[in-house]
Formats: C-alpha cells, structure tokens, sequence
C-alpha cells in the first residue's frame, strides 16, 4: 500500500535525524572534554525497491558515526607534548639551581669577598685580637655557606629523584590504562562487527598524549585497532593488552639515588641511560648534565680553598709562636669532590692562632697575613688559571648559559605545542556555531519527517474510508 510505503520512508528519515541529533548534543556536551574528536554522521540512501517496472526510493540509513580526526595532527600533538614536558620540567629545575647559585644571599660570592676583607684587615693590624676574631668569624661564615649550599645542592638532587619516582608511577598508571583501552577497543569492535568505538579511541589518544608528556614514545597502531607504545630507545611498555612497567632502581654507585629499572616479566633492567623525553628526560638529563657537574664544581673549589690557603697558612705563625697550622679542616684526595662542600669547616677555634706572622714571637709581624689576603687575586685553581671568585664566578656562569638556554627551548617548545594543538582544533576541535547550524538543519529534518508520517496516516486513512465504502 501506498500509505505503508510513504510511512516506511519517513520513519527511516525519522530514525536518520533522531541519530544525527544525538551526535550534535554528544558533540555539544563535549566541547570542553580534552582529546575529545567531534562526531558526524553519514547518511545515505536505502537500496531502492522495484515497483511498477521502475525503482522507487525506500528512504535513508545511517552508514556510520564517525569521528573527525587526523592522525598526523594527533601525533604532531603527542610529539609536541613531549617535548614541552621535557622543556617545562628542566628550564623549572635549571631556574632553581641558578637562583640559588647566583643569589648574594645563598651563594659563595658574598662569604668570599667578606671573608678576604677580614683577611686584609688582619693584615693592616695583625696584633688587633678583634680583627682576628672577625676573620674566623667570616671563615665560619664561608664554610657555613659551603655546607649550606651543599645541603641545598642535596635537597636538590633528592627532589630530582621524588620526580622521577613519582613520574615512574604516573607513567605506569597510563600504561596500564592504555592496554585496558586497548582491550575494550578490540570487545567494543567485534560486538559491532567492526565500527570504530569513537570515544573510546579519543581517551586512548589523550592517554597517549599525556604519557609522551611524561616520557618520548613511539606508538604503532596495528591491524586490530590496538597499538604498541615503546619507549623513544626501544624498551616495550604496550603490546596489546600485555604491559612492561618502569621501576625505581637504587644508584649503582650511589645506593641512595634514584634510578629507573625497566621490568619486563621477571627481569629487570637498568635504563637510566636509554629513557628520554618528558619529564622523565628532563630530570635524568639535569641531574647528569647540570646538577652533579654543579656538586662536582663546587666539591672542587672547596677542596681547593681549603688546600691552597691552608697551604700559606702553615707558612706563618699565631700569636702563640705555633706554625704548620691548617685554618681550614684539609680536604685530601679521598674526599669525594661531590661531597667535599659539606666536610668544608674551619680547624681552629681562636683568632689568636691565625697564622699573621712570618716569624714566631713578632705580634705585629704581617708577612704571612700579607700573603693570605693576596690570595684573594692570585690565580691558583684550575691548573693556575682561575682565583678562587674566577672559580665560582665560571659556576655561575655556566649554569646561568643553560638556564639561559632552557628558558629559550621553553618558550619555542611552548609555542609549537600551542601550534600543534590548535592544528588538531581545527580539525577535530568542536565548534558551537557549526554545531548549531547542524542542530537547526537536522531538527527541521525531523519535523518535515513527521510531516510526512502525518501525510502517510492520512493517506491510509482516506484509503481504509474507500475501502469501507
């Protein structure tokens, strides 16, 4: 019947309007979900039907629900990801390391040069017992400020390796999320006979990012829908709904530093050296390259104050006619040059065995006091090219350079994520005007649908009447 016919082909324009109206709310409510790709649907005709010697149409169906989404731009995002993470957790760290190196208030510059004023006063008046007193009293203060540093150095180092340990944890709980995704994508696929479980795929892409901002990935999409992610050297953390975790291993060579283990089954490996990219990196990286290089320096400078003024100091002689006396506890060779600024101290305890003199029994005698302040100037560090502010003042620098240097890659890594992302926007990114004309056309679909119901009902009914007539 002609009626039957109509009501069939309105109802599967009913059926097709009532799908894309819930794609544009789903769409609507997600505006602001993060990694979230908009939805279309694609309609087409129905296969149409033979009557009366011709094909007449029998009305549309939905072919499928699909997301909008591009799979370069989404790698471009997790890649730029990557190295934002990367950028923002080491310019944070090399940031901190600087204000604390360069800072009169923390930093060795002050102590030292008070200390050398202290020095020459003494040597202006080396029979003044308060002269004396103020330069042990700025001895203590600069040795005070060697361990204080390297204190900080340590707290330093210590939250280094909290960030990577806390790191390791989020990075794993991301794994594991993926290869659960992995899993539901593969269930959801096979009940539907294959369509594309969208939403799913959205979080296992923003799973994705987050973790290249953790750590540099490679991710290998497979014929199943899953993907395998390694890491940037290799190491497999995903296949399938199988996973490998990072562990924290204890240091090698310092059993109370944190390091990072890749396990896989029941074997367990040191990777420190192979893992990059992300925060991950940027902790590893810093540690190595800047913040021991920073201990090992400044081990360095205290094992050579300490030996180059000692070395004077025993030339001359205290008031109480004692010489061979160290003024700073000696650092000797076994002193680890990373541990040496916190075992940095004063070794006497009275200004009176300040050795001033050149000779014994001469209190006003300031010969050897004369050669300790002209230490001050004389270049004695660093196989006889730097002075002691020379020494650290190159410290400074160098870590200044690479702060320098990481708030420059910041800003460039910044902006190219911020470039990368809005790359991805443009395609798959929601927007409230395009969704609104959608709403409006599908809307006025479904009314003139039922239009067409209402014309179908009459129709039948006017037949029903002619036929009980």
């Amino acid at each position: 019947m002609a009626g039957m016919g109509i009501l069939n082909v309105a109802v599967t324009g009913l059926t097709a309007a009532n799908r894309a109206l819930t794609t544009v709310g789903h769409n609507i409510s997600n505006v602001d979900t993060e990694g979230y790709s908009r939805q279309r649907v694609d309609i087409e005709a129905r296969t149409p039907q033979l009557a009366g010697g011709s094909y007449v149409g029998s009305g549309v169906r939905v072919a499928n629900t699909r997301r909008v989404f591009d799979a370069f731009a989404t790698a471009q995002v997790r890649t730029s990801s990557s190295s934002a993470g990367y950028a923002d957790t080491y310019y944070d760290l090399a940031q901190g390391l600087d204000n604390l190196l360069a800072s009169s208030e923390t930093g060795l510059t002050t102590p030292l040069q008070n200390f050398f004023n202290a020095a020459e006063d003494v040597a202006s008046d080396p029979s003044s017992s308060s002269a004396r007193e103020v330069m042990l009293a700025q001895g203590q203060t600069l040795a005070n400020r060697f361990q204080t540093l390297d204190q900080a150095l340590g707290d330093l180092d210590r939250r280094v390796g909290e960030g990577i340990a806390g790191t390791i944890e989020e990075i794993n709980t991301s794994v594991a999320a993926i290869a659960d995704l992995n899993q539901d994508i593969l269930v959801a696929r096979g009940r539907s006979g294959g369509a594309e479980p969208n939403d799913l795929l959205d979080q296992r892409d923003e799973l994705l990012r987050q973790l290249a901002g953790k750590i540099g990935i490679t991710v290998i999409e497979q014929d199943d829908g899953s993907v395998n992610v390694a890491t940037g050297s290799g190491q497999s953390l995903v296949t399938g709904s199988r996973t490998a975790t990072l562990v924290v291993l204890p240091g090698e060579d310092e059993p109370g530093r944190v390091e990072v283990g890749y396990r896989s089954g029941d074997h367990t490996a040191n990777v420190t050296g192979l893992v990059g990219g992300g925060e991950l990196g940027a902790f590893l990286t810093f540690r190595q390259e800047v913040l021991d290089e920073a201990r090992d320096e400044l081990g360095g400078l205290a094992k050579g104050v300490a030996e180059t003024f000692n070395a004077q100091h025993r030339q001359g002689y205290g008031l109480d006619g004692v010489g061979e006396r160290d003024f700073f506890v000696p650092l000797d060779a076994s002193v680890p040059a990373r541990r040496a600024a916190g075992e940095f101290g004063v070794a006497i305890g009275d200004g009176a065995q300040i050795a001033a003199a050149g000779s014994p029994g001469a209190s006003g005698d300031n010969e050897n006091a004369l050669a300790l302040s002209a230490l001050r100037s004389a270049r004695t560090l660093n196989g006889g090219t730097a002075t002691y502010g020379d020494a650290y003042g190159a410290l400074v620098a160098e870590v200044g350079t690479r702060t320098s240097q990481a708030e420059v890659n910041q800003a460039a890594q910044a902006a190219l994520l911020d470039q990368a992302t809005a790359a991805r926007a443009a395609i798959s990114g929601v927007s409230l005007d395009e969704e609104a004309a959608a709403l409006m056309r599908y809307q006025q679909t479904y009314q003139a649908c039922a239009q067409v119901i209402a014309a179908a009902s009459l129709l039948f009914e006017t037949l029903i009447e002619a036929v009980r007539s």
